[in-house]
């Protein structure tokens, strides 16, 4: 063999050294890619489900103020403890 074909072999298998390695680069920057994509998505999904999870607990938690507050509740939780509605003239505005 010359020494220009030697030398055009090399060049030869040098590129394709080159392509090989930025192939394979790239192949794995893709399935890295893909990976991130895959374990973001899982995570986006188990943020959702607390979020739901939240909101479902908040929804319940304003029932249940709101029964608290409940003008009812709070007039038979004053008769427990002896309270009854003022009389007339007992009434004092404040100013």
């Amino acid at each position: 063999m010359t020494t220009a074909k030697q030398a055009e072999l090399f060049a030869l298998v040098t590129w394709l050294a080159v392509f090989v390695v930025l192939a394979v680069g790239i192949a794995l920057g893709y399935v890295w890619l893909r990976l991130k994509v895959v374990d973001l998505g899982y995570r986006l999904s188990a943020t959702r489900q607390v979020v739901q999870k939240l909101e479902n607990e908040q929804r319940d938690l304003a029932g249940r103020l709101a029964a608290l507050d409940a003008p009812k509740r709070i007039e038979e939780a004053a008769r427990r403890y002896g309270m009854v509605r003022p009389e007339k003239g007992q009434e004092a505005v404040l100013p």
